[in-house]
């Protein structure tokens, strides 16, 4: 009895290690990352961003927003995706120089095959610059 009791206990430790401990289904990929490249453009005294992220990731953002299915890389979508984009890039990346919140100019949107994606947009730099905040 007590070499079953052992089994039993042994085989439900193992279906607790394997399935217990495994993320649920809806809790996969919580995790969200971009890397944005800034360079001061010394002619036009702006910062000329880049912005790589996961397109299918941001399409899921997009759609949450808009309430509607969005393709980044659907050609008869680019001028919706547009706005939304610049939209969302407005909401998400906030910029303080000296103090005071500026806003982003949109450029536009890159799709590669491999489902990377960048954002590009551009930061006006008054004459002075003191103290710069990303966010």
């Amino acid at each position: 009895m007590t070499k079953i009791f052992l089994i039993r206990g042994l085989f439900v430790f193992a279906l607790v290690a394997i399935f217990g401990f495994a993320p649920a289904k809806n809790d996969v990929h919580e995790a969200y990352l971009s890397v944005t490249k800034i360079t001061f453009n010394e002619t036009n005294k702006s910062f000329e961003c880049e912005m790589k992220i996961t397109a299918h990731d941001l399409e899921k953002s997009l759609k949450i927003i808009s309430g509607k299915p969005v393709v980044l890389d659907k050609e008869s979508m680019r001028n919706s995706n547009n706005k939304l984009v610049s939209q969302y890039l407005q909401n998400k990346f906030h910029v303080k120089i000296n103090d005071e919140k500026i806003y982003l100019d949109f450029v536009g949107y890159e799709i590669e095959t491999n489902d990377d994606g960048w954002i590009f947009f551009e930061i006006k730099v008054p004459k002075e610059l003191k103290t710069l905040e990303l966010k």
